[in-house]
């Protein structure tokens, strides 16, 4: 008997890697809905391996970098485009290499029309979509800015994944924001390609504690704000005093203007008057939002309400049999009462005989009264 179980477990063992399949990760899933395009792995790299692109490992490590991968993508017709995907952690890493890719590689600023945000020079594109920054780049000819558009057209159909910036980025002042220049940073090795923040102030922020910087220029007078988002209002409190302190000695050619509000420190260089309008719009205040309207009764679930029905049946069948119960004595004994007044002597019927053997009489009083006094002396 144990012979045959021997040879189905190693025939087993033997056809399950034949049978199986790696399922596609990463960004392949996506790429698998492709339908007009055909795609082609050139390289990969898992985790920080080794650099990815133009950003160097400590960057790549702020912001979580998980893969970096390189595509053939072969489209409609002879089209053929390379397409290099860094793959984060979080959007708020795609976001911050988009921005900071921005910087690397300064641009003409023009962008292609399509419903995600994108940049577009020297026949490449640069886009993002949830936790993936997408570089294409098409070959020369003068179909490249076409064959861009309908790529990155076809991906952001293929990825269902709506944009969401970081929660800083949306604390950001409107008026007169310089929307290209809105960036977010998420350690010092990417901070220091800002050429606007101040040295001296690098190491008093607190990149340890898990702060979040989101920059933004304001025009016309190009101003640059800082913002600096906390884990918890005391330790923003903590981080403003030390910044002060540090001011006190610090020496620079532009207005610096601080201000705290709950988590965010707002950091602002530029003139007084800037200054006041664009730190005036830093508010902070906590949403609480239920998860139901209290005002309204919640009805139980069913189990639970099945559960009080039968309590609330078992309390009311107990209430009516103690009424039912004192009711109907009370209604027998009234009866009872009322037929011992009107015929006496029924009630006497049962009652022991009694004789008088004294050999007297009975008297009229004696007969007609139902209970007899007993016997009686003479």
């Amino acid at each position: 008997m144990r012979f045959p179980l021997l040879c189905v477990f190693i025939a087993s063992a033997f056809l399950t890697p034949l049978n199986s399949q790696e399922a596609p990760v990463g960004v392949q899933r996506y790429l698998e809905g492709l339908s007009e395009y055909r795609f082609r792995l050139l390289e990969k790299s898992a985790g920080l391996e080794r650099p990815a692109g133009d950003f160097s490992r400590p960057v790549l490590e702020e912001y979580a970098l998980q893969s970096y991968s390189r595509w053939r993508l072969q489209g409609p017709g002879d089209s053929s485009l390379v397409m290099e995907v860094h793959e984060m952690l979080h959007q708020q890493g795609a976001f911050g290499m988009y921005r900071l890719d921005s910087l690397l590689r300064p641009g003409t600023g023009d962008r292609l029309e399509l419903p995600v945000e994108n940049r577009y020079g020297e026949r490449n594109c640069v886009f993002w979509r949830g936790p993936f920054l997408f570089r294409l780049t098409a070959g020369p000819g003068p179909r490249a800015r076409d064959q861009l558009k309908g790529a990155v057209a076809a991906l952001v159909d293929a990825i269902p994944i709506v944009n969401l910036h970081p929660v800083t980025v949306l604390h950001l002042p409107r008026q007169d924001l310089v929307t290209e220049s809105v960036g977010i940073y998420l350690g010092p090795a990417a901070l220091a390609y800002n050429d606007r923040f101040p040295d001296p102030l690098m190491d008093k922020i607190g990149f340890q504690d898990r702060v979040e910087v989101a920059f933004a220029d304001y025009g016309p007078e190009g101003g640059s704000l800082f913002l600096l988002a906390y884990p918890t209002p005391a330790v923003a409190a903590d981080y403003f005093l030390e910044l002060q302190n540090s001011l006190h000695s610090f020496f620079s050619p532009d207005g610096i203007y601080i201000k705290r509000s709950g988590v965010l420190l707002a950091l602002f260089l530029g003139t007084e008057s800037q200054a006041q309008a664009v730190l005036g719009e830093v508010q902070w205040a906590p949403a609480v939002q239920w998860v139901h309207d209290r005002t309204v009764q919640v009805e139980p679930r069913g189990e639970a309400r099945s559960f009080l029905d039968m309590l609330l049946r078992t309390a009311l069948a107990t209430v009516c049999f103690i009424v039912g119960s004192l009711g109907f004595g009370f209604l027998l004994g009234y009866i009872w009462h009322r037929i011992d007044e009107t015929y006496p002597l029924w009630a006497g019927r049962n009652d022991a005989i009694r004789l008088n053997l004294s050999g007297a009489a009975p008297t009229p009083d004696r007969v007609k009264r139902p209970y007899w006094a007993g016997f009686r002396k003479t």
